[in-house]
């Protein structure tokens, strides 16, 4: 929010209207990347199974 209202006052305080759909697009793919990325390992970490737990464990000694 605070992004979109900088982008707000700098492309009105250079008196082209047009430059905000410019400045919108990079902001808006950012948001979405984030938000795709965080929904990942969210998912992620939901969904371990204990075979993933086993794999990441250290093999047992042999003593």
């Amino acid at each position: 929010m605070g992004s979109a209202i900088l982008a707000l006052l700098v492309t009105s305080l250079m008196g082209n209207p047009q430059l905000m759909t410019a400045a919108f697009l990079p902001l808006g793919l950012m948001v979405a990347g984030m938000f795709f990325t965080s929904m990942l390992f969210s998912v992620r970490d939901c969904f371990s199974t204990d075979l993933d737990d086993e794999q990441s464990a250290p093999p047992p000694s042999a003593d």
